[in-house]
């Protein structure tokens, strides 16, 4: 990502990250590593949306999935995400669909971390 825009992603004090239809994270920025202890590198062996909550939560992150898969909107719908080292934190989190050229869909998330 070159410019101002894939600056501000990469670098956004927000947790971002994008996933295909499948759940499957495809880019997640800087803030998302840190906050939850994670290595760059676990995009190469793949991860899914469904790893990053509780449990509990599984189910609501995959209709979620599936909501803004098939055009919807999440907003502000609260998840226990769960960090790379087990800890967990609240977070909202909202999602819209994008397509890429082809019509190759992928669902942008962003979740706040609120206390």
């Amino acid at each position: 990502m070159n410019g101002g825009l894939g600056n501000w992603l990469i670098s956004s004090p927000i947790i971002l990250y994008e996933c295909d239809e499948t759940g499957e994270v495809t880019f997640a920025n800087q803030t998302a590593y840190a906050v939850m202890k994670g290595n760059p590198k676990i995009l190469d062996s793949g991860i899914s949306l469904t790893h990053l909550v509780v449990p509990e939560d599984v189910s609501r992150v995959e209709s979620a999935i599936a909501e803004v898969a098939s055009g919807g909107r999440i907003q502000g719908q609260q998840f226990s995400i769960r960090c790379m080292d087990g800890t967990t934190f609240p977070a909202l989190v909202y999602s819209s669909p994008i397509s890429r050229e082809g019509g190759e869909f992928l669902g942008t998330w962003r979740s706040d971390r609120y206390q």
